[in-house]
Order: structure tokens, then sequence, then C-alpha cells
């Protein structure tokens, strides 16, 4: 596992997910109360899942799920790589990072070495 690569790509996802943030507040501002609410919470846990995958990141345990402590697979954490559940521990209602930001994120990190 490449823990620097890892530690980039989350940074970035982190970055992205905060530039979001304005637009969610001018959805709010703008009136749109339903929809911007609705934004604001899935923005809060996308945000809380990278900032906790940062966290396993730095205390050894990223790539185990958070509830039975199996391995993560490796194609899961490429596409998802806040994802803190294997698959037989997923949650059926997830959060994802959006496919662009994580496009993103890929080709800023390849740009890079």
């Amino acid at each position: 596992m490449n823990r620097p690569m890892i530690r980039t790509r989350l940074l970035l996802l982190q970055d992205d997910l905060l530039l979001h943030h304005d637009a969610i507040e001018d959805d709010l501002d703008a009136g749109a109360l339903e929809d911007g609410w609705r934004a604001a919470e899935c923005w809060a846990n996308q945000l809380h899942g990278v900032l906790a995958a940062i966290t396993r990141l730095d205390d050894g345990s990223y790539g185990r799920c958070i509830a039975c402590s199996k391995p993560i697979g490796e194609s899961v954490l490429a596409s998802a790589p806040a994802n803190a559940y294997c698959e037989d521990c997923a949650p059926t209602e997830v959060f994802a990072v959006s496919p662009s930001s994580v496009s993103r994120v890929d080709q800023h990190a390849a740009s890079r070495g």
C-alpha cells in the first residue's frame, strides 16, 4: 500500500469537499433550503469520512474494516479511498465521493509522480 499516494488522494478529496462548501452555502443563501440542507448533510458525511480515513492512515488501521477488521479490497479503496467497510459490513446507505472528484484526484496524483 502506497501510503504517500493514499494521503495525497485523501487530502485532495478533502480540498475538493471544502471547495463544494461554498456552493452549498450559496444554495442556502438563495433560499433553496431543502436542497441546501440535503447537500450540507451529504457534504458533512463525506468530509467526516475523508478525515476519518486520514486518521486511520496515521494510526495504521487504514485498509481494514472498522466493523470487523477484515481487509478492505484494494479495488474498493482505489475507487473510494475513504471507504471504512469491507463488502460484508458496508452499510446500505453510503455517502460516496463523486466519481468526478476521484477522477480529478487521480489525474493530479498521476501528474505528481
